[in-house]
């Protein structure tokens, strides 16, 4: 049942994810790089990236993929393999046009951008692990045996 689980939290922590950015949109946060494009908004740096609702609206289509997977009904895990993937590609990408947490810092990346590498690299443990496990039961359920006939049971965990 923790796959199941797993699998249902996906949109809704895109969801909150979502809300948080709106959130400080509303209270005045303005953390996007300087830029001239005609949608920037003004901030202490200048006219900076709406990196916050660049973020939302990433956040709303992770949670539409979220829902779209949920009604294919695909193996346990899958939905929430996805989910962390996305999220984590999320966090990552839009942090380049974050300003950086250390202004002059000599890292090649932000902490943050680091904890989005780590998410997905977990995503797509969890993505290799369902389907290498949901094909071998696969193969097992084709071939018919007695002992093999209860693998479904195990399907529970």
């Amino acid at each position: 049942p923790m796959l199941r689980i797993l699998d249902a939290l996906a949109p809704c922590a895109a969801v909150v994810g979502m809300f948080l950015e709106m959130g400080w949109m509303t209270d005045g946060t303005r953390e996007g790089m300087p830029t001239r494009v005609p949608w920037a908004i003004e901030s202490a740096f200048g006219r900076v990236h709406p990196v916050e609702i660049y973020t939302a609206v990433c956040w709303a289509a992770v949670c539409a993929a979220a829902v779209w997977m949920l009604r294919r009904r695909w193996i346990p895990g899958v939905t929430g393999g996805m989910g962390f993937v996305l999220g984590g590609l999320v966090v990552f990408a839009m942090d380049f046009f974050r300003l950086p947490s250390q202004l002059f810092g000599t890292d090649l990346l932000d902490p943050i951008e680091i904890r989005g590498l780590e998410t997905m690299a977990l995503g797509c443990g969890l993505l290799v692990w369902r389907v290498w496990v949901g094909s071998r039961r696969a193969g097992r359920s084709e071939a018919g045996t007695k002992a093999e006939a209860g693998a479904g049971v195990r399907d529970a965990f």
